[in-house]
């Protein structure tokens, strides 16, 4: 393994703009260990899109079902390893140059869907360890809040009302 080239993986794949230090920081760098295991293979950007979601729903229901402290850090490990797929994903399109708009939105609404089963989970999760039915009434409200955040995001996101196209990279541009 090329230390070297993956520093440089890491290097060339970096956004622009990333303004979250966990994912630039701690997620991106091994990512760039699978781009640089992926980037000779046939696997597409959008499989790992697609398996990184089938990742996070192995932690949701870890998350859901298995009882105790230790089953519930390995359900945050399991869903990080899905963060650091996500991550993959669009650094191996721009390594290869095959960024582009269906791929963002397809990322896009994989994140929405993780986010969505997650945040049900973990309150399933909290419902089953207290009994307390509020959790669940909780639970209801933050999906309900979540899916309409998804909703008016890609509603605003729409050229009809005014949203500037997506740049080269695939990327929506930044609203001013």
């Amino acid at each position: 393994m090329g230390v070297g080239e993956i520093a440089a993986i890491y290097r060339a794949s970096k956004k622009k703009k990333d303004i979250n230090l966990w994912t630039e920081w701690v997620c991106r760098p091994p990512a760039a260990v699978f781009v640089w295991l992926l980037k000779g293979t046939p696997i597409t950007p959008n499989q790992v899109t697609f398996m990184s979601a089938v990742v996070a729903a192995g932690a949701a229901a870890m998350f859901a079902m298995l009882p105790g402290h230790l089953w519930l850090l390995a359900a945050v490990v399991v869903f990080e390893f899905s963060f650091v797929l996500d991550c993959v994903d669009g650094q191996l399109a721009r390594i290869r140059k095959t960024a582009s708009p269906l791929g963002h939105l397809l990322d896009f609404l994989m994140d929405e869907l993780k986010a969505m089963l997650i945040f049900g989970c973990i309150a399933v999760r909290l419902w089953r360890d207290t009994g307390d039915d509020l959790f669940m009434l909780v639970g209801m409200g933050g999906l309900f809040a979540l899916a309409s955040g998804l909703m008016l995001t890609s509603f605003m996101r729409r050229p009809e009302y005014g949203a500037p196209p997506p740049t080269a990279d695939g990327q929506p541009a930044m609203i001013a």
